[in-house]
């Protein structure tokens, strides 16, 4: 992200990166998940949307962007993008626990 900064204002300096413009930056890649490309841009479009769109909320959208980051912490191992596979695990993990209870008993 640094590298993008410098080569868009052909410079850098303290300003630009500010300690709200840093904890969104974190946000974005916890939210989309840590490991995936795709999941960096879906957690930077999900949060600018909600930073640019409820900009005129004041600190409720960073609250917002806070509970977002809270839920994909606890709920999730990859992010947002990691959520399919998870699911998948979840219901093989059901079934077969599923097949383990239908499966007739045997006797000794």
């Amino acid at each position: 992200m640094g590298a993008f900064y410098v080569c868009f204002y052909r410079g850098i300096s303290p300003a630009i990166f500010d300690f709200n413009t840093l904890l969104l930056l974190f946000a974005m890649i916890e939210v989309g998940g840590l490991g995936s490309r795709r999941g960096v841009l879906l957690g930077t479009a999900i949060l600018l949307f909600i930073n640019q769109y409820y900009l005129q909320s004041g600190p409720a959208r960073l609250i917002a962007i806070a509970f977002l980051m809270l839920l994909v912490t606890l709920f999730t191992r990859r992010g947002l993008v990691g959520i399919p596979d998870q699911l998948r695990e979840w219901l093989a993990a059901r079934r077969a626990r599923r097949g383990r209870d239908l499966a007739p008993a045997t006797e000794s």
